[in-house]
Formats: C-alpha cells, sequence, structure tokens
C-alpha cells in the first residue's frame, strides 16, 4: 500500500506530533508499506532537528519533501496556505499514493478540501492538536467553519475518547480512534532500581514552557513545596515562557532546568526519575506520558482526556485543574508511598509499565492503523 503523511509542521521543529509520524512511518514501512512523508514549510521559527537528520536517523530513509508557502492574511491566525509550486508538487505526491493522511491542523483541512474537488483520493484527517487553543478567531474557525470542512473527508483518525465523542456528535462518519504507541525497549525501565532508594524524590517535567503545558501551575506547585528539601524537580523543554523556570532555578536549590531534550537523551533521563508531572490544561494524547510509564514511572496529571486514559490509582493521580492545590497533595502522596511503603511504590511502576506493554506497543498501534489504512484505500 501506498501511503503518502502529510504534516502542517517542518520535522525540523521536533514536537510531539514530528515524534509520532516519525515513528508510525517507520513502523508502517517495516509492515512492507510504501511510505512517502511531506511537511509544509513551516517550523514556527524553532529548529530542532536538521534536515539531514531528519532523512538519515530518524526517517531512516523514507522519502521526505517539504511545500514551500506564500504570505496571505490568514498567517495571523496559524492558516498556513502553499506557493503556487507547492500546491503543484503537492498534489503530484498525492497522485503517487494510495491513501492520504493528513496532520489536521494550521489549516491543512482547508487546503486538503480544496484538494479533494481535484483530485479524488481517499483523505484521512488526523487531530493530533487541541481544536481549541484559546485563541478566540482559531476557536470561532474551529467551532463553526472547521466542523463543515470536516465533512469533505472521508476518514477521520482520532487519538482519545474526547475527539471521538466530538466529531460523533459533529455527525462525521468513518472515526477511528487509535492511540499513539510507544517503543517499549527503548523506553525501559532501568535494570538496577537501586538508585530508587537515592537522597531524594525526583520528579519530572518534559513540555514546551507554555500555558497549554500548565507551565505556571508547575511554578506555582513547585512553590508550595518548598519545604520539601527532598523534593527535586527536573524540568526538560523550551518555549516562550522561559523566564518562569529561571526565576525558580535562581530561588530554589531543588530546581533543575535543562532546557530542550534531543530525542535521543530521552529514554535516560526517564530512567533517573520518579515521578512525571503533567499539569497540562490541553493533550490530545501525550507521547510524554506514554514513554514515562513505560519507563516506569508513576504519574501526577490533570484530569483531561489522553492523560486519564492511562493514569489511575493504580499508578499515580489525577488531579482537576479546577482544583489546583490537589497537584502537590498528590505528589507528597506519592512521596509519601516512596518513602514509607517502597514495596507499594514498586508495585505502582509495574503497573505502568504493564499498562504500556499490553495496550501500547507500536507493534500492536502499527497493526491498528495498517488496517485503518486497508479499510480506507
Amino acid at each position: 500500500m501506498k501511503i503518502l503523511f502529510v504534516s502542517p509542521l517542518s520535522l525540523r521543529f521536533g514536537g510531539g506530533g514530528t515524534s509520532w509520524l516519525i515513528e508510525i512511518a517507520k513502523h508502517l514501512k517495516n509492515l512492507s508499506n510504501a511510505i512517502k512523508v511531506v511537511a509544509l514549510d513551516y517550523d514556527t521559527g524553532t529548529k530542532r532537528i536538521t534536515q539531514e537528520d531528519i532523512q538519515n536517523v530518524y526517517l531512516r530513509g523514507i522519502p521526505y519533501q517539504e511545500i514551500p508557502l506564500r504570505k496571505t492574511f490568514l498567517d495571523r491566525i496559524g492558516l498556513l496556505m502553499p506557493s503556487s509550486n507547492g500546491f503543484k508538487r503537492l498534489i503530484s505526491y498525492l497522485e503517487e499514493s494510495d491513501v492520504v493522511y493528513f496532520m489536521n491542523a494550521h489549516g491543512l483541512d482547508l487546503i486538503f478540501s480544496i484538494i479533494k474537488k481535484i483530485k479524488k483520493k481517499h483523505f484521512i484527517s488526523g487531530i493530533h492538536a487541541p481544536l481549541h487553543y484559546g485563541s478566540k478567531i482559531r476557536d470561532i474557525y474551529n467551532s463553526t467553519l472547521a466542523k463543515i470542512i470536516f465533512k469533505a473527508f472521508d476518514s477521520h483518525h482520532v487519538l482519545n475518547d474526547f475527539y471521538y465523542d466530538l466529531l460523533k456528535r459533529w455527525r462525521l462518519k468513518n472515526i477511528f480512534k487509535i492511540p499513539p504507541g510507544v517503543d517499549i525497549e527503548k523506553f525501559s525501565p532501568p535494570e538496577d532500581l537501586s538508585f530508587l532508594k537515592c537522597p531524594s524524590f525526583k520528579v519530572m517535567f518534559v513540555g514546551r514552557l507554555a500555558k497549554q503545558k500548565g507551565i505556571d501551575i508547575l511554578c506555582r506547585t513547585i512553590k508550595k513545596l518548598a519545604t520539601f528539601k527532598d523534593i527535586e524537580f527536573y524540568i526538560y523543554g523550551s518555549g516562550k515562557h522561559e523566564f518562569f523556570i529561571k526565576e525558580l532555578k535562581s530561588n530554589f536549590n531543588n530546581v533543575n532546568w535543562y532546557g530542550y531534550l534531543p530525542f535521543e537523551k530521552i529514554p535516560e533521563a526517564y530512567k533517573k526519575m520518579h515521578l512525571i508531572f503533567m499539569p497540562s490544561r490541553q493533550e490530545n494524547f501525550s507521547a510524554t506520558i506514554l514513554e514515562a510509564l513505560s519507563t516506569g514511572l508513576v504519574g501526577v496529571v490533570s484530569d483531561i482526556s489522553g492523560l486519564r486514559e492511562v493514569i489511575d490509582e493504580s499508578n499515580g493521580r489525577i488531579v482537576s485543574l479546577d482544583k489546583e492545590e490537589g497537584f502537590s497533595e498528590a505528589i507528597v502522596d506519592l512521596y509519601n508511598i516512596w518513602k514509607r511503603d517502597f514495596e507499594k511504590y514498586l508495585k505502582m511502576r509495574e503497573f505502568s509499565r504493564k499498562v504500556c506493554v499490553d495496550n501500547y506497543s507500536w507493534q500492536k498501534i502499527s497493526l491498528d492503523m495498517e488496517n485503518m489504512f486497508k479499510k480506507c484505500s
């Protein structure tokens, strides 16, 4: 089967969507499918991966092309448009494929609704980013025009229950709910668990330093736990709210900040931690939480779809965003289990790992995705 993936962001951006696309492309190729990846030449000014590494290291030879853009008034609300030459190139790539999967963000729904009138291909719209960003114009667009445009596509792929139910309410057809996967061999627990009895309880945050990821909640939680000298925070990420973390780091000795963490260094970072902390306001289905759980961490997460589907009392705590003080209380709760009932803490880690091995291995997820493509081709 010839599958074309289209991303609204250059893979040089290196975000969670990039990670998903790279992994699913490689696994589907291993299942004897012909894969091509195309992306719009848009990186928001952030280039974390070189073009050479994308092609040779990450995609391992899978063909990858970028589509040139042209500036329009729609840029202001994050809706992108290919140049005339970009449209021609995109259509030529479509002609070589059996089915087209596009990650539906930054106006790709608008672009492909136009293209579909020209080319009668089977288009799968993949929802990987939150449809509501907190931007009034974008939210109006997604609540009105997007609902109409989405009906142009043959099938829809969502990652969690929330968006499955939402698209059902929009009366869309052929909706597939398939979560992301995790490399359970790459993200495996450390063989020697003796480090877990180290003097400090290590809490990890991984993600963009943005309001969507709850960076302000993270900072307030750290301040509330300042009296716990043996709870340390390790923050991996970059973004426009870096100044919050710099201030924390200068005022608290238990705060460590390492900036953006390249893909190849992530597994070892997880293996040194006790707990993953994700106070996100919006997630679709976080690859970070799966990587952390697969490595054996317990979690404290916000009560949103995509996080509550993998965390419960057996391997962590879920906290309502309406009760922010609950985040610090949840961290202290798990800290006390680690300190006073170490065997129970180890069992929670084992459950985290089991959740991923049983339900989210890339081997399982890639077969589910291939079955979706077969039904749609």
